[in-house]
């Protein structure tokens, strides 16, 4: 059946707002947009909604998102400053978890990562540090996706671009069936490999592609994750795999200003980050 939605103002983004405008769907599909009163007309046989003193839109892209991480959002609670679904109140729940590989061999000062005068490597190592300590936890990570996905949904997002890093597989699994019906989902595995690690590459891209069991309404890409964490040849072969197979394909650049010193010179703090992680 035909549905007719009717507001003060129709915003079709592929042309002028209209001003007491509406718009006629069926079966999900946009067949008109225009004056309200012409399409009342033409489409007699719609359903009515009106809804008033409105803006009416299409959905929200969001290419770049983290589901991963929302549970570190400062809107969920930053550590040790839980409230209700954050970070410290998922891990009060898993206070047993403990770091399989024992304590990191350059552990960064407690929450350096915090403050309004972090830099983007103290935030990235304080976000290591906190994932360090939560470990593989199949609770905290999938409540950790399942708000981002709700989030999304909230706020009028209706296609997103996902980059795991961690569990991508298990991730688009998440996303599909209920949660894939209410919005669109692109999943970019990503993929890190430099230094110490560069021989990891081929495992990672394998992770990356993960697509077992996945929801076929879940779009598969991959995301070489920045220039500071994966060399030339494995951005290289990143871009090879996305070509054979017809992937979406993303990354990261020009993150912070000390990028520019490391690729010059592998020095300043992104290669202290390096050293903090002991893969240099």
């Amino acid at each position: 059946m035909k549905q007719l939605y009717l507001a003060e103002w129709i915003a079709p983004m592929s042309g002028p707002v209209v001003q007491g405008g509406g718009l006629v769907v069926e079966v999900g599909r946009v067949l008109a947009v225009g004056d309200g009163k012409t399409l009342r007309r033409e489409y007699h046989d719609a359903r009515v909604i009106e809804f008033g003193q409105s803006i009416i839109l299409p959905g929200l892209i969001n290419s770049h998102v983290h589901l991963d991480l929302t549970a570190f959002s400062p809107s969920l609670g930053t550590p040790g400053e839980g409230r209700g679904g954050g970070l410290s109140s998922i891990a009060n729940r898993k206070s047993q978890i403990a770091n399989p590989n024992g304590p990191h061999p350059n552990p960064p000062p407690e929450h350096r990562g915090t403050g309004p005068n972090r830099s983007f490597v103290d935030w990235v190592e304080n976000l290591i540090q906190q994932s360090m300590r939560l470990g593989p936890s199949p609770e905290f990570w999938s409540e950790s996706v399942l708000a981002g996905a709700e989030q999304c949904r909230q706020f009028g997002v209706t296609t997103a671009v996902d980059i795991s890093g961690r569990f991508p597989g298990d991730v688009r699994r998440m996303v599909g069936g209920e949660v894939a019906r209410k919005l669109r989902w692109i999943s970019c595995g990503e993929v890190a490999a430099m230094a110490q690690r560069r021989h990891l590459l081929e495992d990672r891209l394998a992770a990356a592609l993960d697509d077992q069991d996945v929801d076929p309404a879940v779009q598969i890409g991959i995301s070489p994750h920045a220039p500071y964490s994966i060399e030339p040849t494995g951005y290289q072969r990143c871009l090879q795999i996305s070509r054979e197979r017809s992937l979406h394909l993303c990354t990261h650049l020009a993150e912070t200003p000390d990028e520019a010193d490391f690729l010059a010179s592998h020095r300043g703090p992104l290669r202290e980050l390096w050293t903090f992680l002991d893969a240099w």
